[in-house]
């Protein structure tokens, strides 16, 4: 079974936005746990894909928030 997960947050910084998951389960489930991935990039100031949504992240929360909205 392999299928994908829409989320969309209606509050916090990432409010309105789409976040994209994978979930795959094996076959042997419960026996195997099932594996999923994020599509979607976003920022995490402690180990950064975009450097740059990072720096404003750490170091201007309220220009991130309003970037985001």
């Amino acid at each position: 079974m392999n299928f994908e997960v829409n989320i969309r947050p209606d509050e916090g910084y990432y409010r309105s936005g789409k976040f994209e998951f994978t979930f795959q389960v094996s076959p042997t489930y419960p026996h195997e746990a099932p594996k999923f991935k994020c599509k979607t990039k976003h920022p995490n100031h402690e180990d950064p894909l975009n450097h740059e949504a990072a720096a404003v992240l750490r170091d201007n929360p309220k220009t991130f928030e309003a970037k985001c909205a």
